[in-house]
């Protein structure tokens, strides 16, 4: 079973937001089980709070609307207090979900980068694309440390 879930997730066909889907293709290649669970969806849905619960770190990986477009964020998942009384699934959400249900809940981090276009289209900006490496570098590194981590 693997240690670390990590969840490229975002629309496709819309641009920058696609960053998640493709981050978790490219990151399926260097990392796998047993340690490792990459997933390409296409948003986070309450269903996931069982897998969640199955695991000791999950990473999220998705394009972010705010900063400034290429920008890279890396921060902890917190769970705000009203998480559950949302009509959006997000990870601090998702995490709490996992622990209302009296599951163990992982460490979770996320990773984005701030897009520049979100209009119809199946390529990254140019600007999104350039700093991909940088958070597949990231992503991997925090993976590998988590799996070190938690085993």
């Amino acid at each position: 079973m693997a240690s670390v879930l990590i969840l490229g997730y975002g629309s496709t066909l819309r641009g920058d937001d696609g960053l998640g889907p493709r981050a978790a293709k490219e990151l399926r290649r260097s990392l796998g089980p047993p340690c490792f669970d990459v997933r390409v969806l296409h948003q986070l849905t309450p269903e996931l709070a069982d897998d969640l619960a199955a695991v000791n770190a999950v990473l999220f990986i998705d394009a972010s609307a705010e900063g400034t477009p290429g920008e890279l964020s890396v921060g902890r998942v917190q769970i705000p207090a009203d998480a559950l009384v949302t009509h959006q699934m997000t990870p601090g959400a998702l995490l709490a979900l996992t622990e209302s249900l009296g599951g163990s809940t992982p460490i979770g981090f996320a990773l984005s980068i701030a897009g520049g276009s979100f209009a119809l289209s199946e390529d990254l900006s140019p600007t999104v694309e350039a700093a991909l490496p940088a958070l597949l570098e990231a992503a991997s590194g925090l993976a590998e440390a988590l799996a070190r981590l938690v085993r």
